[in-house]
């Protein structure tokens, strides 16, 4: 006969204890928050220091600044859950102390005291051992990077789209859209447009509108924003290279959904910026030679770009995942170490996978050929 206290008793001695949630959740909560944090300075220091956004020429500009931030922000993370679990595990262990750790840090001391120093020699000889060396540290700081790119990657993140959000170009957080004419959007696209910021909130700063009244404007919660703007298109394909090329290689927009907020901030920083354009326009031909005329299409960026560091992000829990990779699971040893081992098996899983595909794809062209 199953003895039900026996079973439920069993069951109890497998199941976590608090002290050891406590040290893997802990490690990934502060991970996922110093990733995030990183990122949000990150977007601080382009839109108040380096006058990035996510429209800033040469577009690779914003990639590589962002590639950068989350390579950081991966590092800032693997550090951060170490420490973390140190803490942890410091304010566990002062609350177990007891008599036996006193007769266990006695006997330690009684070693020492005997002299032995051929026992300080193996202990340095050791350390020195597990200690990184200058080149294992760089491997394993790509390592870490590496791993933080493609988990950053697989959850959605866009390196690009850690600037602040251009106002006149697209924002940080585009996603869904539809082709678009110069004309505004009918309804059927205005209907699809809602959708479209229902699920993944207004290009620019993210939002969602949950709280917003959407009765206030026939139900809608989002204006069909022209991207490019329809004044930022004419000026483009009113360059002399545009009108030699022809019609193909005209600007083309889409539709992406816009709150209202965002919408009437795109307003007035274009009608600003197309007064001074017009005052341009209106100058002498000897004048407008040697003031350049105003660039629409950076008019929303730099300083008046949307600065979006503290909206959470699905990417952001890429910090919990690299925490986890290092503390959970793990020894004290490995730990403390940075859990090179486990980094280590990770690229070789990788090569392997990669070396699989490789031969695959060649087997498969031999055959074919």
């Amino acid at each position: 006969m199953i003895d039900p206290f026996t079973d439920h008793a069993d069951l109890a001695a497998h199941l976590p204890t608090p002290s050891t949630l406590t040290h893997a959740i802990a490690p990934c909560v502060s991970g996922c928050i110093a990733f995030g944090s990183t990122l949000a300075l990150s977007t601080f220091v382009q839109l108040k220091f380096l006058n990035v956004s996510t429209g800033t020429m040469p577009i690779p500009t914003p990639a590589a600044i962002g590639l950068l931030s989350v390579a950081l922000a991966s590092l800032a993370s693997h550090s951060v859950a170490i420490k973390s679990h140190n803490l942890c595990k410091q304010d566990f262990q002062f609350n177990k102390v007891n008599k036996r750790e006193f007769e266990k840090v006695g006997s330690v001391l009684a070693e020492f005291r005997q002299g032995a120093a051929d026992n300080l020699v193996r202990v340095r000889e050791k350390m020195d051992a597990n200690s990184l060396t200058d080149r294992n540290m760089m491997a394993h700081t790509l390592r870490i990077c590496c791993v933080g790119f493609v988990t950053f990657k697989l959850l959605g993140g866009r390196f690009w789209a850690v600037a602040p959000s251009s106002y006149t170009n697209l924002g940080s957080f585009a996603r869904g859209s539809l082709k678009a004419t110069m004309d505004y959007a009918t309804k059927t696209n205005g209907k699809k447009i809602e959708m479209i910021g229902r699920r993944w909130g207004c290009h620019t700063c993210g939002s969602r509108q949950l709280f917003f009244n959407a009765a206030k404007r026939n139900g809608a919660k989002f204006h069909a924003d022209h991207m490019p703007p329809k004044a930022v298109a004419n000026q483009m394909n009113g360059r002399w290279y545009r009108k030699i090329l022809g019609g193909k290689f005209a600007v083309k927009q889409r539709f992406f959904p816009q709150c209202i907020t965002c919408s009437n901030k795109q307003g007035r920083i274009l009608a600003s910026a197309t007064s001074k354009l017009r005052k341009h326009m209106s100058l002498s031909s000897g004048e407008k030679i040697l003031r350049r005329a105003p660039n629409l299409a950076k008019a929303g960026g730099g300083e008046s770009a949307h600065f979006h560091g503290f909206r959470f992000r699905i990417s952001h829990l890429t910090g919990g995942v690299l925490s986890a990779i290092t503390v959970c699971d793990a020894n004290e040893h490995e730990i403390q170490n940075g859990n090179q081992k486990r980094f280590q098996m990770i690229e070789q899983k990788v090569r392997r996978a990669t070396r699989n595909v490789v031969d695959a794809t060649k087997s498969v062209m031999t055959i074919n050929s």
